[in-house]
């Protein structure tokens, strides 16, 4: 790491923004990746010397090793590492972009893993009723979610997809 700062300028204090700038020099080759934005909102922007793709960037930074001498596994965890950080920074697009078409909820829901990761769109129609979208970024499924707040507390929530399709009563205590 080159340096990195947390800049409070006045906002929650769980909130700073970052700039770190962190390098790796392996061989002749110097990578490395600049983090600005927000702690929570991360924009990462990779650079080498030489030039080079994104992926043989990430093989340098996280192997220290050009991709085609990457093993299998190797070439698999740069790919779930660029698969990450892409889903960082679209998540961010993502929500900037519904917020100016006025929409509930826009962003990727990353899922329990990054292949199960999901681009989702929602909006309330009424106080009471949430409708949204869902579709596969990685896989072709996709998901209709469908909200209904009864009172305060309870509301029932009905989703469908091509893997599962389920309803839940909630119950939800806020403080």
């Amino acid at each position: 790491i080159e340096y990195g700062r947390l800049i409070f300028t006045g906002g929650p204090i769980t909130e700073p923004g970052v700039d770190v700038r962190a390098v790796r020099h392996p061989q002749d080759v110097t990578v490395g990746v600049n983090v600005r934005g927000t702690l929570r909102n991360p924009e990462l922007r990779l650079y080498s010397e030489p030039a080079m793709t994104q992926s043989e960037q990430l093989s340098w930074l996280v192997l220290g090793t050009p991709l085609s001498g990457a093993t299998g596994s190797e070439q698999a965890l740069v790919d779930r590492t660029r698969n990450t950080a892409g889903l960082a920074g679209g998540d961010f697009v993502a929500r900037q972009l519904g917020h100016r078409l006025g929409l509930s909820d826009v962003g990727i829901d990353h899922g329990d893993s990054p292949d199960e990761a999901a681009f989702v769109i929602g909006h309330y129609l009424s106080p009471r009723l949430y409708i949204g979208y869902g579709i596969g970024i990685f896989d072709p499924t996709n998901s209709l979610r469908v909200r209904y707040h009864l009172d305060r507390h309870w509301s029932i929530e009905a989703e469908t997809g091509e893997r599962a399709t389920s309803t839940d009563l909630r119950f939800t205590i806020e403080k």
